[in-house]
């Protein structure tokens, strides 16, 4: 750069002191014809004056004066210079000869020094090339078997564990799942291995058939590199078989379960009873009948579930019926399918699922039974007579729909369970009335806990007579 410069500078300089430089002018002489003999004359004579006068005849002037020219005399065969321009280039040549320099050795450090330093660790410390990697896994989950519970003799099923790679190789398709030891089992194709980078995890299955013979089955696999060597945790397997399942000939009705709604009985309050009954055997249950003992005790009630039911094979279906408990206790209570015996069987010995219900005592159900007037249309007083059921609360009646306040409030004392009670209400009518719309209520603040809670009002519409 510092070439480049300075030869700019000089080519600058030399071009101003030559703009600066005097031209050099030479001047062109010319010849006399006449000689000067001397500097003294001498006598005219006629032959002297004749030549003279030869002489002197007109002739074209000479002129003796030229344009001054600035420029320097050039020879033939000499090229003009150009001014600047060699120093110039020589200066351009030099840059771009620096410049490729850099370059090189920018190349040679990126190549050779820094790709031999991205070798290095973080302790810079360089690998040994000539290591080789090694194989090793780590167990990380041992996922459940789908349906494991449902297992049965000769099923298909998968096992499949996720393992991680904490060795230095990466695994591709060479790296194999193996049976290692423990239980024989069936083993079907396995799924190839992915490619895996150290570090990284997968999920390895395994395709098995469960053996014929019911048990618990236990058995361990591994993995093996590309020269069939065991490397990593073992990957366990544990599976319960149960015994072939063998459909029977015939029909074989059974009930699945039975639940009543709601969970908790109460005394009084009214509960569904919802059973499934399916055949599990191999030919169709036809016109049969569902009951429900709804205690063991043999004068205890009987109830049917509505209509008759057929079911093919391996169908299941849903009966319900309502029923309301007087009493409470707990009652073991009892659902049979097949209650005519209508279907032949191949086992009559599992028509029958038991059912514990707890019924407790019932909640309180306060009612206004009655309103009574006397006289029947009232004139100018009247009292009502209302019989309640239950506890210890308010009892109030109302004149009128539209009456703000009520015209008679009164609070009913000790009513036991199943027990009535009347109370009398005096009220006076101001005025007649036609289609009067009356109502008493009862538990109007709500203190009883009660079974339902909407049948705690009752009208009654009457006239009033004119007095």
């Amino acid at each position: 750069m510092n070439i480049f410069i300075t030869a700019l500078y000089m080519a600058k300089s030399k071009k101003s002191s030559k703009s600066t430089e005097k031209t050099t002018v030479e001047p062109k002489t010319t010849e006399s014809s006449a000689t000067t003999a001397s500097t003294t004359p001498e006598p005219a004579t006629a032959e002297t004056i004749a030549a003279e006068t030869i002489e002197r005849a007109p002739t074209a002037p000479e002129t003796t004066e030229k344009k001054i020219e600035n420029k320097p005399p050039i020879e033939r065969n000499e090229v003009p210079e150009k001014k600047g321009k060699p120093l110039l280039l020589i200066a351009m040549i030099g840059f771009g000869i620096i410049l490729f320099l850099c370059l090189a050795v920018f190349a040679l450090w990126y190549f050779l020094v820094r790709d031999n330093d991205s070798d290095k660790d973080k302790n810079g410390n360089k690998p040994d090339d000539t290591a080789e990697c090694t194989f090793d896994a780590e167990l990380v989950e041992d996922i459940a078997i789908e349906n494991s519970s449902d297992i049965s003799a000769q099923d298909e099923f998968t096992k499949t564990w996720r393992v991680k790679n904490i060795g230095t190789c990466e695994w591709d398709k060479d790296v194999e799942l193996a049976f290692v030891s423990g239980d024989s089992i069936e083993q079907g194709q396995t799924e190839d291995i992915i490619n895996t980078k150290k570090d990284e995890s997968i999920n390895v299955s395994v395709n098995l058939t469960a053996p014929s013979v019911a048990g618990t089955y236990q058995a361990i696999w591994k993995l093996t590199d590309n020269e069939g060597s065991e490397f990593g945790d073992p990957l366990p397997l544990a599976v319960v078989v149960k015994a072939p399942v063998v459909v029977p000939e015939k029909a074989d009705l059974i009930v699945t379960s039975v639940k009543t709604e709601p969970a908790e009985v109460r005394q009084g309050s009214p509960i569904k009873v919802i059973a499934k009954v399916k055949n599990q055997g191999g030919t169709n249950a036809v016109g049969f009948k569902v009951s429900w003992r709804t205690a063991t005790s043999p004068a205890s009630p009987v109830k049917e579930f509505p209509g008759t039911i057929t079911l093919t094979p391996g169908q299941e279906t849903t009966l319900q019926l309502d029923y309301t408990y007087q009493g409470w206790s707990t009652y073991t209570t009892q659902v049979k399918v097949d209650i005519e015996n209508k279907v032949s069987e191949s086992n009559e010995d599992n028509n029958t699922r038991d059912l514990v219900v707890a019924v407790q005592e019932g909640l309180a159900d306060v009612i206004v039974e009655s309103i009574t007037y006397n006289p029947t249309t009232p004139v100018s007083g009247e009292f009502t007579l209302i019989t309640i059921v239950n506890q210890d609360m308010t009892l109030k009646w109302w004149q009128s729909a539209s009456a703000p306040n009520p015209g008679c409030e009164q609070v009913v004392e000790g009513v036991a369970a199943g027990e009535s009670k009347s109370t009398l209400c005096f009220y006076v009518f101001p005025s007649w009335y036609n289609n009067i719309s009356t109502r008493a209520e009862i538990d109007t603040a709500n203190v009883a806990v009660e079974g339902n809670e909407t049948n705690n009002t009752t009208t009654k519409i009457i006239d009033v007579a004119a007095p």
